[in-house]
């Protein structure tokens, strides 16, 4: 026969269990958020389009559109400055270390940046 002693320890060990549960469960929501944070921080296309949206990022992109002769680096077509792209040469895809490499950008129309895609 039980006394009712350990009816009582089982249900407050259990209660025990389920807030323990529940403060990790919190803190594991916590800290997902936070990664999710640091990864769009350092996302390689979330860096580049803030670099683009700064004004050094325009800045650049209308000195290289100059440099090109106002036309896309693919066709050779002009294109109106506010309908240019900038596209990485090697892409994102596949090279995410060079999302902000000057080197690596160019000035196209949107027919030659879609058309290329992924591709080198």
């Amino acid at each position: 026969m039980s006394d009712g002693l350990d009816d009582k320890f089982d249900a407050h060990f259990f209660l025990e269990l389920f807030e323990g549960k529940n403060r990790l469960d919190k803190a594991l929501k916590k800290s997902r958020n936070i990664t999710n944070k640091i990864k769009r921080k350092h996302d390689p296309r979330q860096r580049f389009n803030r670099w683009r949206d700064s004004s050094s990022g325009k800045a650049w992109k209308r000195k290289k559109y100059e440099q090109q002769g106002k036309c896309c680096a693919i066709c050779g077509c002009f294109i109106p400055l506010k309908y240019s792209h900038i596209d990485h040469i090697q892409p994102l895809s596949k090279a995410p270390e060079l999302a902000c490499t000057l080197e690596n950008l160019q000035i196209t129309c949107a027919d030659c940046n879609e058309r290329k895609g992924d591709r080198t």
